[in-house]
């Protein structure tokens, strides 16, 4: 693996490119909710059975996927919120 752990090519034409890149940034952040939810459920004394989340990037359905995968938890878009942030950003 190189930088921010893309696949490191075995030849030499291929390089990271700008999905690599993206899709490690989308990693990166479900890798640091995991390890918020980690810290969090060491202070509570009751188990997270469900992460809800809203804002702009649960457009984003491989994120919401693969922050469900690494969390072995369902992640839910709070579509509520969703359309109210929508509808206030469209004035």
């Amino acid at each position: 693996m190189n930088f921010i752990s893309l696949p490191k090519h075995t030849t030499h034409s291929h390089s990271s490119t700008k999905a690599h890149i993206a899709r490690a940034a989308l990693e990166a952040v479900c890798f640091q909710t995991r390890e918020m939810l980690e810290a969090m459920a060491k202070d509570c004394t009751f188990a997270i059975s469900t992460l809800r989340v809203d804002g702009g990037m649960t457009m984003n359905n491989l994120l919401l996927q693969f922050q469900a995968d690494i969390l072995g938890i369902p992640v839910c878009k709070n579509y509520i919120a969703f359309q109210q942030s929508n509808h206030h950003s469209a004035r």
